[in-house]
């Protein structure tokens, strides 16, 4: 950015991204004037995600059409198609190994903040809870039914706001969806 003389700008990151834009506004806050991260976690590991047999568990993980999805887009634009399975193992053990951050860190963001998760996320949704407490001028959007790749899931059964949002100050966006005809759907 300062190669380019831009003074300030706004960020969107998703998954790695996101965890880049928090490195960037810890960094060089003077850089960063609004963020949108979705789909990360503040905190390292996730013991609870070691037990792929347990159905709460394995709702949020890839699936193997999930990577063989992302495997072709992958070699649809990528230089080297047949990297997919390499670049997806450096890019894993890079996420694997971040440390996260301190409360002292987070509540030391001062730019707003939309954070973004879908309520069956790879993110516990009481992680981005904590995120969104922790960061000032931090805002939440929850999408129910949505994971972590954007997609739609199977209604909660409870359908009722998720206990550990708290209401305050706290936006739970309806369930939106594409559609290849009219655009997006939103329906009430």
């Amino acid at each position: 950015m300062d190669h380019l003389a831009i003074e300030e700008a706004d960020f969107l990151g998703f998954s790695l991204g996101g965890m880049v834009e928090i490195v960037l506004a810890l960094r060089r806050p003077d850089l960063v004037g609004k963020l949108v991260i979705a789909s990360i976690d503040h905190r390292p590991g996730h013991a609870e995600f070691h037990s792929p047999d347990d159905p709460e568990v394995s709702q949020r993980m890839p699936t193997e059409s999930d990577f063989q999805a992302m495997s072709d887009a992958y070699a649809q634009v990528a230089p080297d198609p047949d990297r997919f399975d390499e670049v997806a193992s450096k890019t894993s053990a890079m996420v694997q190994a971040a440390e996260g951050w301190t409360d002292d860190e987070l509540g030391s963001i001062q730019a707003p903040t939309l954070l973004i998760v879908g309520d069956t996320d790879f993110v516990p949704l009481g992680h981005a809870v904590e995120m969104y407490e922790l960061i000032p001028n931090a805002q939440l959007a929850v999408l129910p039914e949505y994971d972590s790749r954007c997609r739609h899931t199977a209604p909660r059964a409870d359908a009722g706001p998720h206990p550990a949002i708290p209401r305050q100050r706290t936006a739970v966006i309806t369930t939106c969806f594409p559609d290849p005809h009219v655009g997006w759907v939103c329906p009430n």
